[in-house]
C-alpha cells in the first residue's frame, strides 16, 4: 500500500515537473531525467526507502506518456547510528535537488509567461510594419506590371469593365 501510495504521489510530482519544464514548448520534451524523489518508511521493519520517479514519451503519437518509478536506495535505520546518518544523508541529499529543479522550471515558466504578455504588443507593431511593407511590395508590383495581387486584379478589370460601358454615375 506504501509503495504504491508513493508511485501515486511520484506520478503526480512527476507530471507537474514535466509541465513546468514545457511550458510554452510546442512540442514536449522526454529528456528521460528523473527531478521528482519520494521516500517510503516502513514503521516495522525500520527502512526507509528512497524513489525517483520520470516520464517517458507515449509509445505512439497522440498517445499517454508512461510513469516510471525507480528505487534509488535502501536504508535499515537502526543498525547502528551510522545507518541512520546515511539514511538521513541520501533523504536529505534528494530533497536539495528537487526543490532547485523546481525553482528552475518555475522560473523558466514565469520568464516565458512574461515574454509572452509582452509579445502581443511586439506582434501587433510588427503586424502593422509587415502590413505596410507589403501594400508598398503590391504597389511596386502593379506599376512594374509583372506580378499583380488578386485584390488589385480585381480593381483592374473592375475599372476596364467600367470604361466599356461609359461613364458610371458613381465617381470613383
Amino acid at each position: 500500500m506504501l509503495k504504491l501510495q508513493a508511485y501515486y504521489d511520484g506520478a503526480n510530482g512527476a507530471r507537474a515537473m514535466h509541465y513546468l519544464q514545457n511550458y510554452g514548448k510546442e512540442e514536449p520534451l522526454y529528456d528521460g531525467n528523473a527531478y521528482t524523489f519520494s521516500a517510503i518508511y516502513h514503521p516495522g521493519s525500520s527502512t526507509l526507502e528512497l524513489y525517483t520517479h520520470h516520464l517517458t514519451k507515449p509509445a505512439f503519437p497522440g498517445g499517454k506518456p508512461k510513469y516510471h518509478m525507480s528505487k534509488v536506495a535502501g536504508h535499515y535505520l537502526f543498525n547502528n547510528r551510522q545507518d541512520l546518518v546515511d539514511a538521513l544523508t541520501a533523504f536529505r541529499n534528494l530533497r536539495d535537488p528537487a526543490q532547485e529543479f523546481r525553482t528552475n522550471f518555475i522560473k523558466a515558466a514565469n520568464d516565458h509567461a512574461q515574454a509572452q504578455a509582452q509579445a502581443p504588443n511586439d506582434v501587433a507593431r510588427e503586424s502593422r510594419t509587415a502590413k505596410k511593407r507589403q501594400g508598398r511590395r503590391h504597389k511596386v508590383l502593379a506599376r512594374n506590371g509583372k506580378y499583380l495581387h488578386e485584390p488589385q486584379r480585381k480593381g483592374i478589370r473592375q475599372s476596364r469593365r467600367r470604361a466599356t460601358r461609359g461613364p458610371s454615375k458613381d465617381p470613383e
